[in-house]
């Protein structure tokens, strides 16, 4: 989902980003929804989606490196249990 965050921190629909990639919508979508990994996607699919953005691949997959990284911590965490 981390995907999304860099999306929106450029201010496009994924309609936009498809466009201007030329990545189709569902792969997109897929992205957003963690059905898809952008650090399992070729370097030609990294390059066009940087490029949409406006940004440099090692940005984008950056922010979505970071942005996993915190919600693998917060799925760590034990649940309290109280007794």
């Amino acid at each position: 989902m981390s995907f999304r965050i860099a999306r929106k921190l450029a201010r496009m629909t994924q309609r936009q980003i498809s466009e201007k990639s030329g990545i189709d919508l569902s792969s997109i979508s897929g992205l957003e929804t963690g059905r898809r990994s952008l650090a399992q996607a070729n370097t030609l699919t990294i390059a066009a989606l940087a490029s949409a953005l406006q940004v440099t691949p090692e940005e984008l997959l950056s922010v979505c490196r970071q942005r996993a990284d915190k919600s693998k911590r917060r799925r760590r965490r034990l649940p309290l249990t109280t007794g």
